[in-house]
Formats: structure tokens, sequence, C-alpha cells
């Protein structure tokens, strides 16, 4: 069976067993050709990890082309890194759960692997794949990679509070772009991109927020986890100064409810309660230039039209 009861309990509730099955044969045990190629050249990946209260994070990960490295048929090597949030590691040295993700934001692909990691350091570490699967172009909004001068500001200091601030509460409504980890008890962590036009991460106060589900792959495998535990991290990149927004917290689906109207095309709603904050300014050596949104983005419907 390739899924957990919790994503069968939401496929259920979407209607979507069927074709969830049919694109189950997506989902690989090991590194193919395929996904060996396309890890070589990527300079960023996101990774989810678990610290030892059990909270859910997402984090940045970067380095030179060909930091991400498949050395066997299941075994990624995540090595020489550039960055790496010192807060991943200390996770996954008591916790080795781990979920990564990466994309091509030019040419809209993306590749998730998740499994378990060993040899960890600030070096590197060797994550052991359980699963690999490419997910469809959906919702990832074009961005061009720009050359990387030496002169970028240094990273700050992690900067952690319990809600957010009025500066983070606006970038969060300009937002297009996020990442959400989650994790199953026994089935191990997971870590998804989700995209929309700015205002798809809608900020109810300082500590909540709500966002939409948009049709994807069917499989549901952040909210069969989320199904089953509701820690949930989120990870905010400004792809402009580098600065990343890290959120921790617990989320609930929310099926029929009436603030999903104002989301054109959404199956259903996340509500998402903050407990933690973290900011790292200039965290990203890389910049990006913004191409366009998604063709495939559902249009937001009018102010007017809101509830």
């Amino acid at each position: 069976m390739p899924f957990h009861e919790g994503e069968l309990a939401v496929q259920k509730q979407a209607g979507v067993e069927a074709a969830a099955q049919r694109v189950s044969g997506a989902l690989k045990q090991g590194f193919e050709p395929a996904s060996t190629e396309f890890l070589l050249p990527r300079p960023f990946a996101i990774a989810s990890s678990i610290d030892p209260s059990g909270n859910l994070w997402a984090s940045l990960i970067t380095g030179p082309p060909g930091f991400l490295t498949v050395t066997s048929d299941q075994t990624l090597n995540v090595n020489p890194i550039s960055t790496m949030d010192s807060q991943l590691i200390q996770n996954l040295h008591t916790n080795p759960t781990m979920g990564l993700l990466t994309l091509d934001l030019a040419a809209r692909r993306r590749l998730r692997v998740n499994g378990y990691a060993q040899q960890v350091s600030e070096q590197g570490i060797q994550l052991q794949a359980q699963q690999v699967f490419f997910n469809c172009p959906k919702y990832i909004q074009t961005r061009y990679l720009l050359s990387d001068p030496s002169d970028r500001p240094a990273s700050t200091p992690a900067a952690s509070t319990s809600n957010l601030s009025s500066d983070q509460q606006n970038w969060i409504t300009h937002t297009d772009t996020f990442f959400i980890a989650t994790a199953h008890p026994e089935k191990g962590a997971d870590i998804s991109h989700r995209g929309g036009l700015p205002g798809v991460l809608q900020v109810v106060n300082a500590n909540h927020l709500l966002f939409p589900d948009f049709k994807g792959n069917n499989m549901f495998q952040s909210f069969g986890n989320i199904a089953v535990n509701p820690q949930v991290g989120l990870l905010i990149l400004d792809f402009d100064q580098g600065h990343t927004l890290q959120l921790t917290g617990k989320a609930e689906l929310l099926w029929d409810d009436p603030r999903q109207q104002p989301f054109n095309g959404a199956q259903c709603l996340v509500s998402f309660t903050i407990e933690q904050v973290r900011m790292i300014r200039h965290a990203c050596p890389l910049r990006w230039k913004f191409g366009e949104f998604s063709p495939v983005i559902p249009p937001q419907n009018s102010p007017s039209e809101n509830i």
C-alpha cells in the first residue's frame, strides 16, 4: 500500500481515491537516472526536521552545483554546504527523520526526497532515501537565478519570537510561494511547495494564518500527515533579499468553510496557529529575478466578493 491512513482518509474526503492510485507509481523507493540528473545542478534545497519537542521546521540549505550528489540507489550526499540552518543540524542529531525538496524555478520542476539523515555535521548530510518522486509544475512561479556576487551581506543570527511582527505580517501578505513541512509519526517527514497569487497566505492575526489548497497530484502527502499529526512548519523565502521566515505550529484542515470563498478553486483551507517564529536576515546567498506567475493559478475573487 503506497499511502498511509492519513493520506487515504484525506483522499476519501476529497473524493480522489482512484485518481491517487493511478499516480502512485510516481513514488519511487530510490534514485533513478532522471532524479540523479535533476539533483546535480541544483544550488538550493528546503529540508524538514523535527525538534526535541516535536515541532516541525522547514529550513534552507544552499551549496554549489554538485552539492546534491547521488552516490547509490538509496543515498544522497548533501555536501559541501554553503548555508545550512544550525537548528536543522541540531534537530537531525536528535531525530534523523528528514524530508528534502529541491526545485528548478526557471523550468518549473521539483523533486522530493524523504528518508533519514546520517553523518550529520555542519559540512554535510548523508540522506538515506525511502521515497523519491517528482511533482507536477503546478503553482510554481517562474524565477531566474541571478549571478552570485561575493559582496552579499552576511546572515544575521536567528531572531525568535512567539508571534509575527507587523513587518513580518506585511511580508506574508505579499508572498506568492512558501514551503510546508509535515510528518507522520511512523512514516517520516516530508517537505512540500505551495504557490499562488500574493495573498495566498492570509494573515488573520499575529498568531494565525489561513491558506488554500488547490488541486494537485491527488496524493495528499502533506494533508495526510496533518490528518494524523497537526504539527507543521512553514518557510517563507525572500527571493530578492535572501531573508528567511520560519514558522512552527499546528494546522487544521477545514472543509467547506465559508472563508474558502475568496480563494477561487480551493479544495479546502488550512488554518495554521503559530507557536514560534524565527527570522534570519540574508540567510540565503542566492537571488532570483521574478519571471511570471504559474498559468494554472486560479484568479482570486474580487474583494467585494470576499466573506
